[in-house]
């Protein structure tokens, strides 16, 4: 060969004591997609094996979205034709939709200014983090429950199309899995035979909704709250406590659409929102923030003289903390302290003051 015998021995030691069990099997796609992602780097970069590993994990998502998808689609179902709306979308659809048409809108910038990474990077989020790990978890309840079937029709829609456009945008990275799927995905009349001379998703004005999108967002917070809870307390899977939630007005009636969603993502057995003057006994308090309160009810669910006693900490923690603010406030220095850093310490001290008064 055109290397010294060392030197081919000594590049085969250095392999072993890196890679002590072997390098993972991980496909062309998965190396690929990568070596894309790596592109916000430079020319030359320290590929490092395991983030291969987890994009051949991101495969392997995939699979298990267009699985899902399947299992739910109807026999009979028919594609949309076109890109419109359905005109029966929940809220749900509509924040799917419109969090697509921002990731087709950033994929479109990242590839007029050669920001490859940036493209990547929007693709995975929104197909892990937004269509398998929300939206499909929101859509369960309504597939699994009895009629609504303008909505459902809505929904069967809304995954298609989310699936059959994240396809065509990943293609050019991911090529021979998202063919793969995209032939396994029911084909609309007229479609081409590959998905490599399909067109390429362009600006879909029709799907963005911003407002919904924040509406949504504030859903999904009092998700990770009561998800937090059920972390902290060690709540059974198969265990579906009854929710409370204490808020403004103008917060229960953003959050008020999403109910029978936020059951199901909360893991709950029902939600009542709360006036300001109901005090919901054997539950948690988690805030949210600084207008909404999760009560999460745990009698006959976790021990509450051991809940007691975790509270009594909590609360002196916070005092602790809380005290150290204020001082750190009230001297002479702190106004010579960034700005950023001010208004910081501030907003931590007025959560912690809210929380306290929770709490108590």
């Amino acid at each position: 060969g055109n290397l010294p015998l060392a030197e081919v021995e000594r590049a085969a030691k250095g392999i072993k004591k890196d890679y002590p069990t072997g390098i993972s099997e991980c496909g062309t796609d998965a190396l690929r997609f990568a070596l894309c992602d790596y592109t916000t780097q430079g020319r030359s970069i320290n590929l490092d094996i395991k983030k291969v590993v987890k994009d051949r994990n991101f495969c392997n998502k995939l699979w298990n979205a267009v699985r899902f998808c399947m299992l739910r689609l109807p026999a009979d179902f028919v594609p949309p034709a076109t890109l419109e709306l359905h005109g029966a979308e929940r809220a749900e659809e509509r924040w799917v939709l419109s969090r697509l048409a921002g990731v087709i809108t950033s994929v479109d910038a990242a590839w007029r200014s050669y920001q490859i990474g940036n493209a990547t990077s929007a693709i995975k989020s929104f197909l892990l983090n937004e269509f398998c790990n929300t939206y499909i978890e929101a859509s369960r309840a309504l597939f699994e429950s009895d009629g609504h079937e303008q909505e459902k029709a809505a929904a069967y829609a809304t995954l298609y199309q989310c699936l059959e456009v994240s396809f065509r945008l990943l293609h050019p990275f991911m090529p021979f899995v998202t063919e793969e799927l995209w032939q396994r995905l029911q084909r609309r009349a007229g479609d081409p035979a590959s998905i490599m001379i399909s067109p390429y998703p362009q600006r879909q004005p029709q799907w963005e909704a911003p407002e919904i999108e924040s509406s949504f967002e504030l859903a999904l917070e009092v998700v990770r709250a009561a998800r937090t809870v059920r972390a902290l307390y060690q709540i059974h899977i198969k265990q579906n406590p009854a929710l409370f939630v204490r808020c403004t007005d103008e917060a229960r009636q953003t959050l008020a659409p999403f109910t029978t969603t936020l059951i199901s993502m909360c893991g709950g057995s029902a939600l009542t929102f709360l006036s300001a003057e109901d005090d919901p006994l054997g539950c948690s308090t988690k805030v949210v923030n600084a207008s909404i309160t999760l009560y999460t009810q745990l009698t006959g669910i976790v021990d509450l003289s051991k809940e007691v006693a975790r509270q009594k900490k909590r609360i002196a923690a916070i005092n602790k903390e809380l005290t150290e603010l204020n001082k750190r406030i009230a001297s002479a220095s702190f106004t010579k302290a960034p700005e950023k850093v001010q208004q910081d310490t501030r907003d931590r001290a007025d959560a912690l003051a809210l929380e306290l008064a929770q709490v108590e």
